[in-house]
């Protein structure tokens, strides 16, 4: 029987499957190469490092990431509904969801970075349109919802809380009314001001 070519892909596949399995720090060469049922000289043939592996591994969670937030949302209200995908992904990839999002990445150091690389700013249009708002201001809600909904994530990942459907859902509409009431709140307000001047 031939022996069986090993390819980038199938590496990336298995070690892919066990983040989702174990997480990434349990994601070792003699792992993936037992799994494969080779040695692990094909794997440094492929990447002289986990560094480079870990690059790829993201890049394939990020594209899973995506895929999954786009099956999930649906509905009327579109953008609190990718809220709620995004904490369905938490619960359902945890271990996904500490690599994407609880490990230490180096390109994100602040709200404004994590606005730019991790959002979809088509949602900030979409909001400011629906809600009539300005586009700054749309951002602005934008950026505290994912924080907001990251919070919660986190603490289910941790398995620091536990919660129903049901109570997400109530948290997160009353997270999103509060926030946007805020915004309308401070619109008029600044409106007045501009006006009595």
């Amino acid at each position: 029987m031939p022996k069986q070519r090993i390819t980038k892909e199938m590496i990336l596949d298995t070690a892919f499957t066990l983040t989702r399995e174990q997480g990434f720090e349990h994601v070792i060469t003699k792992e993936i190469a037992e799994r494969i049922g080779c040695s692990v000289q094909p794997i440094y043939s492929y990447y002289k490092n986990m560094e480079e592996l870990k690059r790829d591994l993201f890049h394939r969670a990020v594209v899973f990431y995506g895929e999954f937030i786009t099956r999930n949302a649906r509905g009327e209200k579109s953008f609190r509904s990718v809220g709620y995908a995004q904490i369905q992904f938490a619960r359902e990839e945890p271990h996904l969801f500490w690599l994407l999002f609880m490990m230490k990445q180096e390109s994100l150091n602040s709200f404004e970075d994590i606005y730019e690389k991790r959002s979809n700013k088509k949602v900030t249009e979409q909001i400011a349109e629906k809600y009539q708002i300005p586009t700054d201001r749309a951002k602005a809600l934008h950026l505290n919802m994912l924080v907001y909904t990251h919070g919660i994530s986190s603490m289910l990942v941790t398995n620091s809380v536990q919660l129903e459907d049901v109570e997400i859902r109530n948290m997160l509409d009353a997270a999103f009314d509060a926030f946007l009431r805020k915004i309308r709140d401070n619109t008029v307000s600044e409106k007045k001001e501009m006006d009595y001047e």
